[in-house]
Parts: structure tokens; C-alpha cells; sequence
């Protein structure tokens, strides 16, 4: 029970870590890049306020973690194992490890998919 709750808290600081880095990128490239005035001519209800580029970066860094979450989905679940189970977790089940690993070497090996590392 610990285990499964330590994971879910590092997984809920690395992604809200990396949502931050994400927004605050953005909000400084938005800063930079986007002129106001040509930002209060484009957008119909924007005045070329710092709150138009807030609204622009939290758009963008929400739109890019949910486009990452959906494409995550479409990962091999050995490497999401690999991601996920500590040290701990591959010494207590060694041979649900080197099963997975023997099956995947068969679909690589009989000319079947390949996994990109």
C-alpha cells in the first residue's frame, strides 16, 4: 500500500513539475515572440495584456500534457513497467520480468514488431 502511494505521489510531483516548466516556457517564449499590439489586433477579445499571455500558455501547456497523455497510450507495456517498478518491484517478481522480456525477443526475433528505444 505504501509502495502504490509513494509511486502516485511521484507521479503526481513529476507531472505537475513538468506542467510548470512546460507553462513557464511558454509564457516566456509567448513574452518574447508575440508583439502586443499585433496580439490585440488578432485575437478578437485580447488587449495585449500580460493576462492574454497567461491564457495563451495555459492553453498551450494543457493542450501539450493531455496530447502526451493520449500518445503515452499508445506505448509497449514492458517500457511502461520499465518506467514504473522500482528496483524493489524487479527483485520480488524476477520471473514475471524474464518472461516478458523471453516474449518480447520471440516477436523480435520470428520477424514481428519491433520496440524503439
Amino acid at each position: 500500500m505504501v509502495y502504490n502511494a509513494s509511486t502516485v505521489l511521484s507521479l503526481l510531483v513529476s507531472v505537475t513539475s513538468l506542467y510548470l516548466v512546460l507553462f513557464f516556457t511558454i509564457l516566456a517564449m509567448a513574452l518574447m515572440l508575440i508583439d502586443p499590439g499585433f496580439l490585440a489586433e488578432s485575437v478578437e477579445d485580447a488587449d495585449g495584456e500580460f493576462i492574454n499571455y497567461v491564457e495563451i500558455a495555459w492553453m498551450a501547456a494543457s493542450m501539450g500534457t493531455v496530447a502526451g497523455a493520449f500518445g503515452s497510450n499508445f506505448d509497449d507495456n514492458v517500457a511502461i513497467k520499465d518506467l514504473t517498478e522500482g528496483s524493489r518491484e524487479a527483485q520480488r517478481y524476477p520471473a514475471t520480468r524474464s518472461r516478458a522480456s523471453s516474449a518480447a525477443d520471440r516477436l523480435t526475433s520470428d520477424g514481428g514488431p519491433t520496440a524503439v528505444s
